[in-house]
């Protein structure tokens, strides 16, 4: 027997965007807080499952895109902490199915189109080849015969799901040699981190701003100064996150290189969806 518990990202950060919500400015702070609320969750179930091991074992499925990886190895050492396994599964939907169901969504839920290219273009696939964290990865394929709305084990059995995880334990490593590229030292590590931000933040900014190509000249200006402005604020947030930022982003025991990865990765996550709100007008998903 198997007890499954699933925590979906998308709903904890639906509902606390509606309580935190002024206007119809999209709120980082609380996009933030669902994702602390969900690695939350996450820790107190595979906790109080530790806790009572006569029980039928327990599956907790992290239901959100993370696609870069530093999300994922977040997820990873969330469950190192409490002593759980983890599989990474990987449903690949191909773009044009994607889009197709982007568009059947209601209005207020549409991601804009060049946002989820944006998505397909950065995300980080596990290396094929990999014998670390990400070795316990499986991909599932999506496709169009597939209900857009019916639950993931319409995809993948849980049973299917041990016994791959199994099938692909990851061999024992020094904590030093976890880190997929380690530089030389911290302050190099985020230099490098910073500097990756500020090209990709910029390449957002001019991803909404030719999204938004057909708007009258003064409307465009006036979106160019406030995305230039939401920028600003991504790169002083990141520049400077408190050390308690740091080990909450971190989910678990991350290093301080891939505690600081995680920050960046999560900041520009959720600058994509401010983004988003100032180009379609609402910041619901």
């Amino acid at each position: 027997e198997l007890r499954v518990a699933q925590v979906c990202y998308d709903e904890l950060m639906r509902a606390e965007l509606a309580s935190a919500r002024s206007g119809s400015a999209f709120d980082v702070g609380a996009w933030r807080t669902s994702r602390l609320e969900a690695a939350q969750r996450a820790r107190e179930l595979l906790c109080e499952a530790a806790r009572d091991p006569g029980r039928a074992a327990l599956l907790v499925l992290l239901d959100d895109n993370m696609h870069f990886r530093s999300m994922r190895k977040g997820a990873f050492h969330l469950a190192r902490e409490c002593g759980a396994a983890f599989v990474h599964v990987h449903v690949a939907a191909p773009l044009p199915l994607a889009l197709a169901r982007n568009a059947a969504r209601a209005p207020v839920e549409q991601v804009p189109v060049h946002l989820l290219v944006e998505m397909v273009s950065t995300y980080e696939a596990a290396p094929s080849e990999t014998q670390g964290w990400e070795r316990p990865t499986i991909t599932v394929h999506a496709t169009a015969d597939d209900e857009a709305d019916a639950g993931w084990t319409a995809l993948l059995d849980p049973a299917e799901l041990v016994h791959a995880w199994r099938e692909r334990q990851p061999a024992e490593v020094d904590p030093a040699s976890e880190c997929d590229v380690r530089d030389t030292s911290r302050q190099a590590t985020l230099a490098s981190v910073l500097h990756q931000l500020d090209i990709r933040s910029r390449q957002m900014v001019a991803l909404s701003m030719e999204a938004a190509s057909h708007l009258p000249a003064g409307e465009k200006r006036a979106l160019a100064a406030r995305l230039n402005e939401a920028r600003k604020r991504l790169l002083a947030r990141t520049h400077a996150p408190s050390a308690d930022r740091l080990g909450d982003s971190a989910q678990g025991a991350l290093g301080p290189e891939d505690a600081a990865r995680l920050v960046a990765d999560e900041e520009y996550a959720a600058f994509g969806y401010e983004c988003r709100s100032f180009t379609s007008g609402a910041p619901e998903l």
